[in-house]
């Protein structure tokens, strides 16, 4: 991890830990604070609820991310029915496992499985499978006009697969909401 930037390094760090500026943890800090979604009302609002909250305009910047996401892989050589498979998976927000969405007879089957294994949130922080990194080899290596190495597709890709994708505004919003012990949203744009 040491090659993300400190920030990133830092949110993943909260994130994975669920020490973050969610109203389940300010809760335990401030009393004060009441443990629900600020933008939904849903109470205990964790980690995993900022990504799979319902309200329009978090559903918005999350699909908004997944769109950019999609088109990153596909400019950097990603096979589009890959590109469309992740995309499909994160825009089903944890509720569908890869695999369920994955055609029977397709080449990204063994992908859908080893994705299913490690789970939906820890894609989410950038931990691809090895599956995913061995289709990607070889078509970087045949179709790389740009030089894009594997090391740098999977670095870059993995810090696109965080919720909101925009890991920088999230963390930003983060941080805010942590000082300031109470908000009314934390949708950053």
């Amino acid at each position: 991890m040491n090659e993300f930037p400190k920030t990133f390094q830092d949110w993943v760090t909260r994130h994975i830990s669920d020490f973050n500026g969610c109203n389940r943890y300010l809760s335990r800090w401030k009393p004060s604070v009441k443990n629900v979604c600020p933008s939904c009302g849903l109470a205990n609002e964790d980690t995993k609820h900022i990504t799979r909250c319902k309200d329009t305009s978090r559903t918005t910047l999350f699909m908004e991310g997944i769109e950019e996401l999609r088109s990153w892989l596909v400019t950097n050589h990603t096979p589009p029915h890959l590109a469309s498979l992740i995309h499909t998976y994160l825009s089903h927000r944890g509720e569908s496992s890869m695999e369920s969405l994955t055609p029977p007879h397709s080449l990204y089957l063994p992908l859908a499985q080893a994705q299913d294994l490690i789970g939906f949130d820890n894609l989410l922080v950038g931990r691809l499978p090895k599956v995913l990194i061995s289709i990607m080899s070889p078509i970087l290596t045949l179709r790389n006009q740009r030089k894009v190495t594997i090391d740098r597709w999977a670095k870059e890709s993995s810090a696109l697969h965080t919720p909101s994708v925009d890991i920088q505004e999230l963390y930003s919003t983060l941080q805010a909401v942590g000082r300031k012990n109470s908000c009314r949203t934390h949708h950053g744009r």
